[in-house]
């Protein structure tokens, strides 16, 4: 059927008389489609996002006054606008990522079972999210140096191999940045820093790094973090060597009362991501044309539902951690009960994806640090995470290869467009398949090198074909035909565009 547009795509005239109701335009413009394709990805990514409790500042985040409550809470803008882009890029790697925190949430629930019954306590996957984001932590009081003082007062920062602490100072631009060298402490050497600079709380860099003299003795990794953040299977093994005499006792409840997530913000992006399906879909069924753009979204918005159910019971922008138990003096991290924290390995997963030299999982330099949003425990929820991400990868592609036959500015970009989509679906099974085997059916056999190098390979390729969509998706919105303009009923229901 021929649709004829009249007066040049004027969307609609003014009633000649008075009148109860006017309907909505029938036809809509190039910036009602990128506006409401924008706020839908907008939306999603900002409603899907779960963060881990952030690097705490030295002192409880809730002390914060002024300049530096400011600052802490720009840190976590910055943070959430980095996740919002990586969500973007990758909707595929947040869905895997969300599958493999809700298994190692489950394993958890099951491996306190036990101890939940004896303890008289809730365990459940709340507790069990709440845990691997880094809420629970051993501390120690008083959180001093020898001298007394705490660390925000010290003018000075002493790095030596017989040293006790080592507050995290923020330095001015004179001062040796202390980041570059904490990897290299036995080098003898004194920081002085701004005395006005380092009465602040440590924002950038994170709470109050220690030392153990015993570990250090026994060659060790002697450093650890103070608050110490614990998975969910430190825990376990604490509870079981007695070094915890219970589980925390804390409802599902009163974790949720520490999330932030907002309800009425997660509808109004849930209608929107509803309607915005609803409305490809009577389009395709009306066979009214559809821009790449629509379908790319579609695609998102059916990666973020099935991560938002997948991360229902996980606590939403918890910002201060609980402390399950609290140490006179220190942490005794170099006692028998507390080995297992000594052989924390911790997935470091975007890193290792293409870095050469990186194995798939690397231990941490400092015991018991703020736990990284991309970071899992070496083991099964890696192979968990594999999958989850090469099913995202292909209902993401999949969605794309429904774009066949629409329309493109050229048959040479037609082609590419199928063959990219293609490569979107099957690229990320082929990645991972031999991982899965080598690691599963063959038990290493293949060598890791080899196993990265086709990791690379089949990365990039796909990383290329996800390139091309993007770019493609916009330039044909320039490039439509005319009833692709055209409006559905669809339109008369709540939305942004």
């Amino acid at each position: 059927m021929k649709i004829r547009f009249k007066d040049k795509f004027n969307t609609g005239t003014t009633p000649s008389s008075r009148t109860n109701y006017v309907s909505s335009p029938d036809t809509r413009g190039t910036l009602d489609i990128l506006w409401s394709c924008l706020f839908t990805i907008i939306a999603c990514t900002w409603t899907i996002q779960h963060l881990n409790v952030p690097e705490q500042p030295g002192i409880d985040p809730r002390e914060l006054r002024g300049f530096q409550k400011l600052r802490w809470n720009l840190r976590g803008v910055r943070r959430s606008l980095k996740w919002m882009l990586v969500t973007t890029i990758a909707p595929e790697y947040i869905l895997g990522k969300a599958l493999a925190d809700l298994y190692a949430a489950y394993r958890s629930k099951n491996m306190m079972w036990i101890y939940s019954q004896l303890d008289g306590v809730d365990w459940g996957l709340t507790h069990g999210f709440f845990t691997n984001m880094g809420g629970f932590v051993l501390d120690q009081s008083p959180n001093e140096t020898p001298d007394g003082k705490r660390p925000k007062d010290l003018p000075i920062v002493e790095l030596a191999p017989n040293s006790i602490t080592v507050p995290l100072l923020r330095q001015n631009k004179s001062a040796i940045i202390l980041e570059r060298i904490l990897p290299n402490m036995a080098t003898r050497r004194k920081v002085v820093a701004n005395k006005r600079e380092a009465r602040k709380p440590v924002l950038e860099m994170g709470a109050t790094i220690w030392e153990s003299p015993i570990l250090r003795a026994a060659g060790a990794l002697p450093y650890y973090n103070v608050p110490y953040h614990l998975f969910a299977d430190e825990i376990f093994d604490l509870r079981q060597s007695g070094a915890l005499p219970k589980l925390p006792k804390i409802t599902s409840a009163e974790i949720n009362d520490k999330s932030k997530g907002d309800t009425f913000v997660k509808l109004i992006t849930s209608f929107q991501v509803l309607w915005f399906i609803l409305q490809v879909i009577i389009r395709a069924i009306r066979q009214l044309s559809i821009s790449q753009l629509e379908i790319a979204v579609t695609a998102f918005g059916i990666c973020a539902i099935i991560t938002y159910f997948l991360l229902l019971p996980k606590p939403k922008s918890v910002d201060v951690p609980i402390t399950v138990k609290e140490f006179k003096d220190h942490i005794p991290i170099h006692q028998r009960e507390f080995k297992t924290l000594r052989q924390r390995v911790v997935q470091k997963y975007i890193r290792s994806l293409f870095v050469l030299g990186d194995g798939l999982a690397g231990e941490v330099e400092i015991m018991g640090s703020h736990i990284p949003n991309d970071a899992l425990n070496a083991g099964r929820e890696l192979a968990v995470l594999h999958v989850g991400v090469s099913l995202g990868g292909i209902i993401f592609g999949a969605i794309h290869i429904a774009a066949w036959n629409l329309s493109f500015p050229t048959a040479i970009e037609q082609t590419l467009w199928r063959t990219a989509s293609v490569m979107s679906t099957v690229m990320l099974p082929m990645m991972y398949l031999p991982l899965l085997v080598n690691e599963y059916v063959i038990r290493g056999r293949i060598p890791i090198v080899l196993i990265k190098i086709w990791d690379i390979f089949f990365g990039s390729l796909y990383v290329l074909a996800r390139a091309f969509l993007l770019v493609e998706i916009f330039r044909t919105l320039f490039y439509l035909p005319e009833d692709a303009y055209v409006t559905t009923w669809a339109s008369n229901f709540p939305h942004v565009s």
